[in-house]
């Protein structure tokens, strides 16, 4: 037991001992004391710290909904008002969903009662509220400032509508408390366009992952049962959830902490600029009069550029501070933190790239990046896998992103690949897959008598490249090639000039 445990257990046992001898009402009130005097020690511990889970909220499944939903509120605040803020968020999405997400085998119908899944997701309300650039951009934001994303779907339709957080007022866990989210509480007022009325409206939505659990209704605490809607299903998507928690955390959780302790520490380097500023010279006077003369003088200045006139034992001497501010790259370290919390650079973040190699730094996304920027797309891809499943598809989705991989790198691979591709060691389908693999090209079948470069695939003949990928790389002339003449880039030659 540490020290302070120990003394708050022998502080409690005086206290009972008081209180019993004390008598009933002055014992209460002595043991009341007593408490109030232990939680403000306990405050006093908890003095500049954050509450994550809510403080005396139970802390099994990690975050609570309403701790989600003031995160929200204040993050979402931040995004706008708070420069680093907002600039993170925006390096994110962009990052993120950089070349848009690719769909490689849509269904588009017309055939054995196939679905039409393609034009199911070129609707007006499922490209506003999942499939546009602009819904995802949004999804995006969500995971960022509340760590979840919503949406309701309608099994007859297959409309998507996406949900606010703020009509959320609970949910239903797996009995077997394994964490995983079963249905949610939706509670909205409904407006009568007509009429003006309002109509206060409260459901149950299962997950589609769950919707074979769907029950009529679900009894509340009070006793009261309320309803379960057996036509629509929510979509769920959760950012930084754990095994055995409910909800994640939003990827600005951190971020928007360190936020204001860098806010702070830029304010304290204005302050500091304005007090170097304050005073450029310094007067030195032979005696009381004099200096109070030369202040007066020195005050009356009106343009840059004017003179003072000294004498004597009078002098005015340029302060060391003069011209300078505050040294604001010394913070660059401070800002790392509030960067790493969002797995981004700091010159990203600060969009200063005046450090050493910052511009070449800034122009790249460093692995780290793209790492924790691809396992976000695998949680989309995820996500987006389950939507079509819902739409009707019936093979496996193919849905993914374009890779990261600079230009220079991915030729360079593409150009090793095909020194074994022309020496038979792969196959023109094992050729095909590599390079749609390593582009993040969509796969699909070719069409018949689909035409390619060196041959017909509906021939089914040989197609031989002409020559290699790169036949002149490493050769000693302008081409890279060995004979010179036209062929060279070099344009001097050896006639005088007229």
């Amino acid at each position: 037991m540490s020290s302070e445990l120990r003394a708050f257990a022998e502080d409690l046992a005086e206290s009972l001992t008081e209180a019993h001898a004390a008598g009933n009402e002055a014992g209460v009130e002595l043991l009341t004391e007593h408490f109030d005097r232990i939680m403000g020690m306990l405050k006093r511990e908890d003095r500049g710290w954050n509450t994550l889970f809510g403080g005396d909220e139970d802390s099994e499944f990690g975050l609570t909904l309403s701790d989600l939903k003031q995160w929200a509120a204040k993050i979402e605040e931040a995004i706008p008002g708070a420069p680093w803020m907002g600039r993170g968020f925006r390096l994110r999405r962009d990052f993120i969903w950089k070349g848009g997400i690719q769909y490689g085998n849509l269904p588009e119908g017309g055939t054995q009662g196939l679905a039409n899944i393609k034009k199911k997701t070129l609707t007006d309300q499922n490209q506003r509220e999942f499939f546009a650039p602009s819904a995802r951009h949004r999804r995006e934001r969500r995971l960022f400032s509340s760590s979840i994303a919503l949406w309701i779907g309608n099994d007859k339709t297959k409309q998507l509508e996406s949900l606010p957080l703020r009509q959320v007022t609970g949910q239903l866990t797996d009995p077997n408390g394994l964490g995983q989210i079963w249905a949610y509480l939706r509670e909205w007022t409904k407006v009568d366009l007509a009429s003006g009325r309002t109509t206060h409206m409260k459901k149950w939505y299962f997950v589609e992952e769950f919707k074979d659990k769907r029950v009529l209704n679900i009894k509340d605490p009070a006793g009261q049962r309320i309803p379960v809607d057996q036509d629509h299903v929510i979509f769920d998507q959760h950012a930084n959830r754990a095994d055995g928690f409910a909800y994640g955390s939003p990827d600005a959780l951190a971020a928007f902490i360190w936020n204001g302790i860098v806010r702070d520490a830029y304010m304290d380097g204005l302050s500091v600029t304005g007090a170097l500023a304050r005073f450029a010279y310094k007067a030195t006077a032979k005696n009381k009069k004099a200096a109070d003369n030369a202040a007066m003088e020195y005050a009356n200045a009106e343009t840059a550029g004017g003179m003072a006139i000294v004498g004597g034992a009078n002098d005015l001497t340029p302060l060391s501070s003069a011209g300078k501010g505050y040294d604001f790259s010394t913070l660059r370290a401070v800002l790392a933190v509030m960067a790493t919390s969002l797995d981004v650079t700091a010159i990203a973040l600060s969009a200063d790239s005046s450090d050493e190699g910052g511009s070449a730094s800034a122009a790249t996304l460093d692995l780290p990046t793209r790492l924790a920027m691809t396992t976000r797309r695998d949680e989309h891809v995820e996500l987006d896998i389950r939507v079509l499943k819902w739409l009707g598809m019936k093979e496996q989705p193919d849905v993914q992103f374009l890779p990261y991989d600079a230009s220079d790198e991915t030729y360079r691979v593409i150009q090793g690949f095909m020194l074994g591709y022309q020496n038979n060691l792969y196959t023109e389908q094992e050729a095909r897959d590599f390079v749609d693999n390593l582009l993040g090209l969509p796969h699909g079948t070719p069409p018949s008598g689909a035409k390619r470069p060196f041959g017909d695939l509906s021939g089914g003949g040989k197609a031989a490249l002409p020559q290699t990928a790169s036949p002149n790389q490493g050769k000693s002339n302008g081409t890279g090639g060995q004979q010179g003449g036209n062929a060279s880039n070099d344009i001097q030659d050896d006639s005088a000039g007229k």
